[in-house]
């Protein structure tokens, strides 16, 4: 069983994936009714779901394996208040029903997309018809992590501005995937850093480069920091 969510906080409990006539089903088991909204990418292929912040208490910490349309999905907390599901999909496709099911006691309550595979023009169009939503809360775009407040500047301190790379995704969005296997996040953080050797090579005095690369894992962050 499942260990109980955080007090306050929903939790997805579970996450699985069915084949039905002409559609690949994802169910998501969850201990509390939440806002959702769901809408697709393209380039690579990808449906996403944002979700009111949750905790993640799956069965031995693990999304299910690739089935139907999806190839793989990984969950995880996007920004505050906000946590996301992306779906790699192996076609073009339309979200066909996202409903959020009431459960009975016995059965836990469910947020159900039926995915279907359609042409490159009904993805085209489907795109710009916006996100599905289950309230007008969540048909604004997700807020920004917010800053941290600025520190009162100590007399004589150094106001030298600070420079700031934001490398770009990581974390539960690694980006697009080259067809040879290449992966966005490393791309773009191979440029971040090649742009701290080429600024740190030139004969300006930078105070302090700082890397913003918002939703990393533990092992990208080693590596940002060259562990």
């Amino acid at each position: 069983m499942a260990a109980a969510p955080a007090l306050g906080k929903p939790a997805v409990l579970d996450v699985r994936l069915g084949l039905h006539p002409g559609m690949t089903r994802v169910v998501l088991d969850l201990s509390a009714a939440l806002d959702y909204r769901v809408f697709s990418l393209a380039d690579p292929y990808r449906v996403v779901i944002d979700l009111t912040e949750v905790d993640w208490n799956l069965p031995a910490d693990r999304a299910p394996p690739g089935l139907g349309v999806v190839q793989a999905l990984r969950f995880g907390l996007f920004a505050v208040g906000t946590s996301r599901v992306v779906l790699d999909v192996n076609a073009p496709v339309r979200v066909r029903r996202a409903e959020l099911l009431a459960g009975d006691g016995a059965v836990p309550i469910r947020l159900v997309l039926d995915l279907e595979p359609v042409s490159e023009a009904v993805f085209r169009e489907a795109l710009q018809s916006g996100p599905i939503v289950s309230s007008p809360a969540m048909v604004a775009a997700t807020p920004p992590r917010p800053l941290p407040p600025l520190k009162p500047q100590a007399p004589g301190a150094d106001s030298r501005p600070v420079v700031a790379i934001d490398a770009g995704h990581g974390g539960v969005d690694p980006g697009a995937l080259g067809t040879g296997g290449s992966v966005e996040k490393t791309i773009t953080l191979a440029m971040a850093k090649e742009l701290q050797r080429q600024i740190e090579a030139t004969d300006r005095e930078i105070d302090k480069l700082v890397y913003e690369l918002y939703g990393l894992t533990p092992e990208e962050i080693k590596i940002v920091e060259g562990g």
